[in-house]
Formats: C-alpha cells, structure tokens, sequence
C-alpha cells in the first residue's frame, strides 16, 4: 500500500488540480514547480516520489510516468536531432488516424496530420506531454505527465501514442526510420511504420 497517497500529496506539495475537461493544457513552459514543492519533493527517496507520481495522475484523465534519467536524456537527444514524425493510431472504429509527431526541448506534441498539414505549427495538439527534469541530477528520475485532448484521443490511446514514440527512440533499428523521415523524406515509407507495428491499413 501506498504511504497515505492523498496524505502524502498533500505533505509533498503537489498541486491536486481538478480533472481534465476537454481541451485544457498547463502551460507547455510550467515547470515542475508549477504542480508542486520541489524542494520538499527533493528530500524523498526516487521510489517514494515515483509511487506518490503514479498515484497521483490515476485521479486524473492523463498519462504519467517517471523514467530513468539516462533513458530520458537518450530519448531527448534523439527526439531533438529527429524532431518529427508520424504514428498511427488504430481507433476503435476500425480506422487508423495518422499522428503528427514534434519535439521541442523537454515538450512532445502530438496532433493530427491532416490538421498539421492544414494549419502547420498552430495545428491544436491531440496530446501535450511534458518531461519534468528538475530531479535528474539529484534524483536520476524524470516525471512525466501527458494531457489529451478528450475530444480527440482518449487516455488510453494517449498512453498508446506516448508508448510508440518512445518506442521508435530508443530502438535502434526503428529510430533509423526517424532519421529517414527528416532527413531523407523522399526516402521515407510510411508503410515500414506499420509494418514495425504491426498496423494493418486494411478492412
């Protein structure tokens, strides 16, 4: 059992925000320090703070993780050096929704790529995920926190995006196609995608 979880929220100083409704990011510039007490969550051991983050983000409609700091900044490097990419979303329905992937320092956006291609950068995000990196050095952790857009992506499907992405960067094989799409576009094959994913385009 977790120690006292609301309880220790409470005591670590993170911020119990009501829950997601629709579209409603924080800022993608807020800092960790915007949800909660840095420095009284600095004084707790890496699994104590992991088990109060997970804890938390189950109240609420997002996705949350807390991954090791040398795993996070590989992502990060490779994410920033291949900033772009596209993923497909299976749906319920039977359809699979291409995902336009961007990276920007600690900040990956998700969104539609027929919105991408309609409306470039100011396309609204499906999905908003920050990496919190306050406790790398000290902690050798990052927090992560992912915010969908519930009118467009469920959590699960979030958490499905989120999970590809990370996937295709610490993969070897499967960031050369990363590489490819952004360095070499005219080489790209959007069907080697789903092929490493298993995804099938077919009814």
């Amino acid at each position: 059992m977790l120690r006292g979880s609301i309880n220790s929220v409470t005591r670590l100083g993170l911020s119990m925000a009501s829950k997601n409704r629709g579209v409603r990011f924080m800022s993608a510039q807020a800092g960790l320090d915007s949800i909660a007490d840095v420095q009284l969550l600095s004084k707790e051991s890496p699994s104590t703070i992991s088990q109060i983050w997970i804890e938390r983000h189950k109240q609420q409609e997002c996705i949350s993780a807390v991954i090791p700091a040398p795993y996070y900044m590989t992502m990060k490097s490779r994410a920033l050096s291949a900033p772009n990419f596209v993923i497909p979303l299976p749906r319920d329905t039977g359809v699979v929704t291409s995902v336009y992937f961007q990276a920007k320092d600690d900040l990956f956006l998700f969104t539609s790529l027929l919105d991408f291609q309609h409306h470039g950068k100011t396309a609204n995000p499906w999905l908003t995920v920050r990496h919190f990196t306050e406790l790398a050095d000290s902690k050798q952790i990052v927090l992560m926190r992912g915010d969908p857009s519930l009118g467009q992506v469920s959590v699960v499907e979030s958490q499905y995006l989120y999970n590809q992405i990370r996937l295709f960067l610490l993969d070897n094989d499967k960031f050369k196609l990363m590489v490819k799409f952004n360095e070499t576009p005219e080489e790209f094959d959007y069907d080697e995608v789903l092929s490493e994913l298993g995804v099938s385009t077919k009814k």
